[in-house]
């Protein structure tokens, strides 16, 4: 699982706050932009890297509460 951390919406689009969705979103686009599912307060992409599957992870919680989609896709995945 790779993790992309930021806020929510627009106030915070292209700013320090949201380094780690834009860093997720350039790993997404050069692995082909394979669709993005939504589930346990999050998005996610599967992918794959390095031989590996992985999750491509976007918590759409604000940040301070990203632990709760981490958690979730960490025990289920």
């Amino acid at each position: 699982m790779v993790v992309g951390l930021g806020n929510p919406g627009t106030k915070y689009h292209w700013t320090r706050h949201n380094i780690g969705f834009e860093c997720l979103n350039l790993v997404h686009r050069r692995l082909g932009s394979p669709s993005l599912q939504t589930k346990f307060e999050g998005q996610f992409a599967k992918v794959r890297l390095g031989g590996q599957d992985v999750c491509l992870v976007w918590p759409l919680t604000y940040m301070n509460l990203s632990g709760r989609c981490v958690a979730q896709f960490a025990r289920f995945y």
